[in-house]
């Protein structure tokens, strides 16, 4: 049995949603519902050699036949939900239209416009061409950018009828293959072993909770009551009040996981492609380039919304399939799940396409970005001096977190620092080892350490760290001059509109990096992930860009991209909404309800019976 740890919350985004949460109906929706890849018993099993073999009820024949069609697209990408597009714990068309990797092929098709992307497909959610953010357009997930307060109990009924809606979906209008193969959430475990039917049966399994040591002194902890997904769908459907509808809305994030999951791998819910890792699909289909960028869930990113130290043993709760559904709890710290048993992964994922994708041309492995650089971990309260590139605050407090604000120190935050340029030393020369006695590179490590270093206002305080948009980007702007930087995003309750009169929603008063849930960019941060990718491709390739490509997928060139009735891509036409100020004074004071915000489940050794 494998033993990891995935740190769901991370993966899932989880944000003032997730503090409030375990206020409502109890402490396992916001606890125990945090979902691993399901482990099979014999993971291996699943890197077999996958020429000639059967998937499920499928032949190699009949393997063969489905595949056939859809193989040798230009390229695929794997992923979590960084190249998903996956942006304020939401995901819908637009914003998987506009992820890195669909920006990427754009680029490379030409001028980036707003159509299908040419060539790359993408997974076709529901209502493709609406206004995004328009009232009724599908969006899965939280939705924390539309949303308010006082309209939270309605619209998480009016979410879970979505996923109820969802998960027999079946997109009859798309292809057998999604050449964009990344999910929210995922983790290397999910990229090697997991299968569409697992995340489906994961829907309709009955779980079972239990105490697992050393927490059977910990009464919060101890409940009954199995759940199934259909379950947790039925009750938010009918939840009233705050504190309910924010308990509702945790346990859907789990849901909307499993869903999402699915449906990337398997969008037309056949038989044979269900039964297919992500991996799998890619060695039958053989791209001739290929872009893997995993690994912001597999520890690391878990600093950003806890800030534990990195080396404390965090107990964790994993889904494994056997006979019957079960869940264990495992402890690791964050230095072991994103040093060696994500490397462990990434060495599996390397030797497998070195063994079995021999027709991959080109093969483009993502660092990880630097901790400190996310908007989440914003400078201690009173610090207003910048501290400069390079350097840190003497504190942070997290924006949002699950255990509610905590104070951070920069020891703490450069120590993150540090193992996260370890483990991108590390995994670079292992993806370059991979070349060794070939006669030309295949494998090529691209590194985010450009965007750490030239964006990171934050610390800096550099205009020339911010992104500027002026008229020359979007004409309507007219004199107005915008600023977008990796602070956390704020609005403010002023509604702006353009030199046509046309609203653009609330105005950002800081950020626009990063979206409202502070882990995630937004349209206009995905761009810096795929231009420095873009660039590391046409750098390897020698591939000659039409004239305007680069700049069609620039981060200006993405934030005047839509201007609809809804305002832009960062700001909502919506004065209703509460400000962001609003949304955490609730947040924290909902936390200070539960526990101590420093009374998490983590020791400075792994605890005696921990896994």
């Amino acid at each position: 049995m494998t033993s990891t740890t995935r740190y769901r919350f991370a993966a899932a985004g989880l944000t003032v949603i997730a503090v409030l949460s375990s206020c409502g109906k109890g402490p396992e929706d916001a606890t125990l519902q945090v979902d691993d890849y399901p482990a099979v018993s014999v993971p291996d099993e699943r890197l077999a050699r996958v020429a000639g073999r059967s998937f499920g009820t499928c032949s190699p024949d009949d393997v063969h036949k489905t595949v056939a069609p859809f193989r040798r697209p230009a390229m695929m990408a794997l992923g979590g939900s960084v190249f998903n597009g996956v942006s304020s714990m939401q995901i819908n068309w637009w914003l998987a239209d506009w992820s890195p990797p669909a920006q990427v092929a754009r680029a490379l098709h030409g001028v980036a416009r707003q159509e299908p992307v040419p060539g790359f497909a993408v997974p076709s959610y529901p209502d493709y061409g609406k206004d995004p953010y328009g009232k009724g357009t599908f969006r899965l997930g939280l939705d924390l950018e539309t949303v308010n307060l006082s309209g939270l109990a309605p619209f998480v009924r009016d979410q879970a009828a979505r996923m109820a809606w969802f998960k027999d979906y079946k997109a009859t209008d798309g292809p057998t293959f999604n050449d964009n193969l990344a999910f929210g959430g995922a983790a290397i475990d999910d990229i090697l072993y997991g299968t569409a039917r697992d995340y489906r049966r994961r829907l309709d399994a009955h779980r079972r909770s239990e105490a697992f040591p050393p927490d059977r002194d910990k009464p919060w902890k101890k409940h009954e009551g199995a759940r199934t997904y259909a379950r947790i769908i039925e009750d938010a459907k009918n939840v009233r009040g705050l504190k309910e509808a924010a308990s509702a809305a945790g346990a859907l994030t789990t849901v909307f996981f499993a869903e999402n999951s699915a449906f990337v791998l398997d969008p037309t819910r056949d038989a044979c492609v269900e039964e297919m890792t992500p991996l799998d699909q890619v060695i039958l289909r053989q791209p001739k380039r290929l872009i893997v960028g995993v690994g912001s869930n597999s520890g690391l990113f878990t600093f950003l919304y806890t800030g534990q130290p990195v080396n404390d043993y965090c107990g964790d709760v994993s889904f494994t399939f056997g006979k019957e559904v079960k869940e264990w709890k495992s402890y690791l710290s964050i230095a072991d799940t994103s040093g060696p048993d994500f490397l462990q992964g990434m060495d599996r994922l390397l030797d497998k396409l070195v063994a079995e994708g021999k027709e991959i041309e080109h093969i483009y492995v993502l660092g990880q970005l630097r901790p400190s650089s996310i908007a989440n971990l914003k400078p201690g309260r009173g610090q207003t001096e910048r501290p400069g590139l390079g350097n840190y605050y003497e504190t942070y407090v997290l924006d949002f977190a699950p255990e509610g604000s905590r104070e951070v120190s920069g020891a703490l935050v450069r120590e993150a620092d540090d193992l996260n340029r370890r483990i991108n030393a590390t995994l670079k020369a292992r993806v370059e080892a991979r070349n060794n006695g070939l006669t030309r590179t295949r494998f090529s490590f691209v590194d985010l350490d450009p965007v750490a270093d030239g964006y990171d206002y934050k610390h800096s305080g550099r205009e020339d760290h911010q992104i500027v948009i002026t008229s020359r980007h979007l004409p309507a702007l007219g004199n107005k001059v915008v600023r977008l930087d990796n602070q956390v995003l704020s609005f403010s309750r002023r509604e702006e509109r353009l030199s046509d009169g046309t609203s653009a929603g609330q105005h950002i008063a800081a950020g626009g990096m990063f979206s409202i849930d502070n882990l995630h960019p937004t349209v206009v941060g995905y761009s810096l992930v795929a231009n420095e990718l873009l660039k590391a491709i046409v750098k390897r390739e020698k591939i000659e860009l039409a004239p305007g490509a680069l700049e069609s997928i620039s981060p200006q060139s993405l934030y005047a991209r839509y201007q609809g009735p809804s305002g832009n891509v960062l700001r909502r036409q919506d004065s209703s909404m509460a400000s962001r100020e609003d949304w955490l004074q609730i947040a924290f004071d909902a936390a200070a309800t539960i526990r101590n915000a420093r009374d998490l489940d983590c020791w400075p050794r792994r605890p005696e019976g921990g896994k």
